[in-house]
């Protein structure tokens, strides 16, 4: 296994790997900032296309956040096949869920049997459903993140360093898709209707895909590059590398 420098932790080096200094980003930024555009011309009036706004099922902006996630698993896989360090087909696992959840709406029919079955009650300003699709996200979500635990102790030092910033960036994510979604029907609950609310939910999930996805391309531009040097392959007996 190819020794680890402390170049390879550089903050300049991570900056550069995430893809702020590549075009990608800006362009990916570019997209999420005219489909935010786009919902303010439908929120205004100025156009009576409904698929312009950006919580709309099957609009422009989840089409566009279904082709990130898309992309995002594939870079992941390929990087794992690359890599032989597993905790990349796991990440890759989570945003293959991620595509999925939101193209078969799993957690919005699964959280309305839960809050059928259960007879779940509304509190603290959310809805009976509300609670179910907690609860399906938590029982999706826990296996999916022991996985990532799991082969994130088995990665070499980079791959792990990697996962780190991944589990940053998914955190972002779940906080404008959950933390963020959840106060917005609070508020619509008592009564407080925020337009601007949409903008900051579903446009946060896009400018957070899209910084994901700057940094899986990357992160896949620079192995086949051969500038990373972890790449190799591990030593026998030690397919995944070092714990």
């Amino acid at each position: 296994m190819a020794n680890l420098s402390a170049a390879d932790f550089e903050p300049e080096r991570h900056q550069q790997i995430i893809g702020y200094r590549h075009s990608l980003l800006p362009a990916l930024f570019a997209v999420d900032l005219a489909l935010c555009m786009l919902h303010v011309v439908r929120w205004l009036g100025w156009s009576t296309n409904d698929r312009f706004l950006l919580q709309m099922d099957g609009g422009i902006g989840e089409w566009w956040q279904y082709a990130q996630a898309a992309a995002i698993s594939v870079l992941l896989a390929l990087m794992a096949r690359r890599s032989r360090q597993p905790v990349y087909a796991a990440w890759a696992l989570v945003f293959l869920y991620a595509l999925l959840d939101d193209a078969l709406m799993i957690h919005e029919r699964g959280g309305a049997a839960f809050a059928r079955r259960l007879a779940f009650e509304g509190a603290f300003g959310l809805r009976a459903v509300d609670f179910g699709e907690l609860l399906v996200s938590a029982l999706a979500g826990g296996p999916l993140m022991a996985f990532c635990w799991w082969a994130h102790r088995r990665g070499n030092a980079l791959a792990r360093a990697h996962s780190m910033i991944l589990l940053g960036l998914f955190g972002m994510l779940l906080f404008f898709g959950i933390v963020v979604d959840m106060v917005h029907i609070a508020l619509e609950s008592a009564g407080m209707k925020i337009e601007a609310m949409n903008i900051i939910e579903d446009g946060g999930e896009l400018f957070a895909m899209s910084l994901v996805l700057a940094f899986a391309f990357r992160l896949r531009r620079t192995a086949n590059a051969g500038a990373a040097r972890p790449w190799s392959r591990a030593q026998p007996g030690r397919r995944f590398g070092p714990r």
